[in-house]
Formats: C-alpha cells, structure tokens, sequence
C-alpha cells in the first residue's frame, strides 16, 4: 500500500516555505500538463526561474466545498479540490499500476482519508473523489510518457538511454525503482500494439457515431437477445417505419421534433437529448437558434423549400394533364378517360376547361391548407420557444 511517505518527501522537497511553494495550480491533465516547465533557479543575468509543479498543500484550515441539487461539487472550493486531487495523484499512487482498478483498496482509503483533512466533504461524495483522482493519476501517467519516454525511446544512444532511465526531479515523488519500471512497461512491444489499436478504434467510433441516428439507437437498445420486441415497443418501432416511409428526415430537424420524438409522441427532457449522451443539449442537436425572430426565419425558408417542391410536382403534372387532353382534342375520337366518342368539338373544349377549373381550385385548396399547417407549426414551434424562454429565466433566478 502506498503510504503518505510519498507525500511527505514532496513536502520536504520544497524549498523554505515560500509563497511559490504553496500556490496551488490545476491537476495534472493532459494538456494542463503539456504546459509545465521544469523549475529553474536563477544562476545568472541571463537565467530565468519558471513556475514548477504543485508538490505542497497549503496547511491552511478545512475547505468547505459546495455542492448542486445534482451533488456535484461547486463554486472555489471545487477547484481547489481539483487541483488537491491531482497533487495526491501524483503522490501517493505508485506510477508501477496497470490501471486505476488495480490500486488497492488501502491506498484509495488513505487518499480519502487524507482529502477529508484538507476539505469539509460530503461523505457521499467518496466515490467521486476517488474517481477524479483515478482520471488526474490516469492523465499524469500519460505526461510521464509523452514528455520523457517518448522523445527517447527509440533513440539507441548511450547519452539518451541513461536520461530515459533518469527519473524526472521535479517529481520527488517518483522514485529510481518505480521509475525504471514505468519506463520498461512504456517500452514493451505490447504497450505499442495496444496504443495503436486504441487510437484505430477511437477513430472507427467517431465514424459510427456519425452514421447511427438516435432512432436506430433507440430500437437497438430494447431489442430482445431472441429477436423482436415487446408489445408496446413493437407499436414505436412500426411507427418509426411509417414515418420513415411518409416523410423525410435527412435534413437536420428544426424546433425539437425529429423521427424519434414524432414516434414516441413525448417531448425532449430540458438540458438534454435522449441517446445523444449527458454533454449534448437540444441546441446543438436541434440546431435551434437562440433568438426567436432567427429561428422563425430559418422555419420560413425550409417551409418555402419544402412548399417550392410541392408547388413544382404539381405544374409538371398540371403541364403533361393539359398536353394529354390537347392531344385528345385534335383526334376523331376522344378516349374513354375524357369523353364518349362523336361528342361535338365545342362541348370538348368546355370539358376540358371545367377540368382546367377544378384542378386549379383543388391547387389553391392544396396551398391554402398548407399555409395553414405552416402558420399552426409556426405557433406552436414560437409558443414551445416562450416556454422554454421562461423556464429558463425562472432557474436563472431561482439560482
């Protein structure tokens, strides 16, 4: 087990008790930590001293930390937990483990022991401590590779090779025999071959996430190992065919109905999307403009799009229906369709007109009905808007 010994020589690393020392910087993440320096003492007109890495809590009293309706940590004392997090990482987990999973329960115990006496905490909030300093170790092991280990690994000289083997100084806590065993398990032909695979199936995911529409999803999740569906499932999923086979839905969805919604006869939760994971929220996934009179617009011109469409399937049919009954006209006989034959010219041409009328009647039907599910949808799309408007202004003001 890990002890608080790592801790302790980190402690004594530092210098004096100067306000550097006890300034406290975010945990070590992956990029976080791309940006330190190693620290440098002045020797010279010429030298600079840089920030080094946080090796020393401030032995001030507790920090109270705050939480949200949800339990999560908040405010300035969540961030000093953040970083406090990553200084225990760095100091009290042997960099030697495979995975977080693989660090014994003592060590985990002795971190919360020992965050407790730095914070005031919520005793349920264990789980997430450990598991914040489980990503933070996690991070800090990949800063050790890709700046040390990496850059020399495959360099064969004899100088490279007792630099690689060195551990970092501005890490006490990492001590020669834990060192030299991180960086053989760093160097191993199978370390290689996992990274790479990793690395290939991140970028398979991200094409199939791409690909999967949340419907799709939706029905693979409750599909059963046998097959099929259960009763009131099976009625979602012959509604989602339906309305695959009776509209469109390639184009991004406007206001907050897509297949899925449609089918399932709900409304989206607010804050969050069904299957689109915990960070996407009905703007990014809806694409729907923060500002009303924006998002009226962009209704106004699909609608238009969508009206021009009808508008020109029905002039092509309107155009080959009046080429057909002219043709009709100049025979002997007329077909069965248009009229009896031995009917007089005149009387043909009145038919024919009286066709022309009601086809274009049943045009001004078919736009005067269309212009009136698109001011309904336009309501209610505007109204859903105000709702959500003053929903959001009630929370705002309630926090």
């Amino acid at each position: 087990m890990a002890s608080g010994s790592n801790l302790e020589r980190e402690e004594d690393a530092v210098p004096g008790s100067g306000s550097d020392s006890d300034r406290e910087e975010d945990a070590v993440s992956g990029s976080d930590a791309d940006r330190e320096e190693d620290a440098v003492s002045a020797s010279g007109s010429g030298s600079k001293s840089h920030r080094g890495p946080t090796i020393k809590a401030k032995a001030n009293k507790k920090t109270v930390v705050t939480y949200n309706k949800r339990g999560v940590p908040t405010g300035p004392g969540a961030k000093k937990l953040s970083t406090f997090e990553g200084l225990v990482a760095r100091s009290m987990v042997p960099i030697t483990y495979d995975s977080w999973l693989n660090v014994d329960i003592e060590t985990k115990e002795a971190i919360w022991e020992y965050v407790k006496t730095h914070f005031k905490l919520d005793q349920k909030s264990r789980k997430q401590v450990l598991q914040s300093t489980g990503i933070k170790w996690k991070n800090f092991k990949h800063y050790l590779y890709k700046r040390f280990i990496k850059p020399l690994k495959d360099d064969k000289s004899k100088e490279a090779k007792k630099k690689l083997y060195t551990p970092p100084g501005k890490y006490p806590s990492v001590n020669k025999k834990d060192w030299k065993l991180f960086v053989s398990q760093r160097t191993k032909p199978s370390f290689e071959a996992i990274s790479q695979k990793a690395s290939a199936n991140r970028k398979l995911t991200g094409k199939e996430e791409e690909e999967i529409d949340r419907a799709e999803c939706w029905k693979k999740a409750r599909e059963k190992k046998t097959g099929g569906f259960d009763p009131d499932v099976q009625k979602v999923v012959d509604k989602i065919v339906i309305l695959k086979k009776d509209k469109d839905y390639s184009d991004d969805p406007m206001g907050t109905i897509d297949l899925l919604t449609e089918a399932l006869g709900t409304v989206e939760t607010r804050g969050r999307v069904r299957w689109m994971g915990r960070f996407v929220t009905p703007h990014q996934y809806f694409l729907i403009p923060r500002n009303v009179k924006q998002y009226l617009k962009q209704y106004d011109k699909r609608m238009n799009k969508r009206l021009k469409v009808v508008e020109d399937e029905l002039a092509r049919r309107r155009c080959a229906s009046t080429n057909a009954s002219e043709g009709a006209s100049n025979s002997p006989t007329l077909s069965n369709e248009d009229e009896p034959p031995n009917v007089p010219s005149e009387q043909n041409n009145k038919i024919v007109a009286k066709k022309k009328e009601k086809k274009a009647a049943d045009k001004d039907k078919k736009k005067k009905a269309a212009d009136q599910d698109k001011e309904k949808r336009r309501k209610t799309e505007k109204e859903q808007r105000k709702e959500e408007q003053r929903k959001e202004e009630e929370d705002g003001n309630r926090k």
